[in-house]
């Protein structure tokens, strides 16, 4: 049974089994939006931007970077 939009109340593409961090336009917290409830919603950050900075903010601070490694 796929899931519905917990504004609009239109069904999404997704299965309501289907783990969240699998979905797109899923907000912790709120539950599944569909992509133009999402838009309207985030108009600025959609997942692939989010996903973006994340990447963005793990190169600027070096998460990764072994501290033994000579520069």
């Amino acid at each position: 049974m796929k899931d519905n939009c917990v504004v609009c109340g239109k069904e999404t593409e997704w299965e309501e089994q289907e783990v969240i961090h699998n979905r797109r336009c899923y907000v912790e917290g709120v539950g599944q939006l569909c992509d133009d409830c999402y838009i309207d919603t985030y108009p600025y950050e959609t997942p692939e931007d989010i996903a973006g900075q994340a990447l963005n903010d793990v190169q600027f601070y070096e998460v990764f970077k072994n501290p033994w490694d000579e520069d």
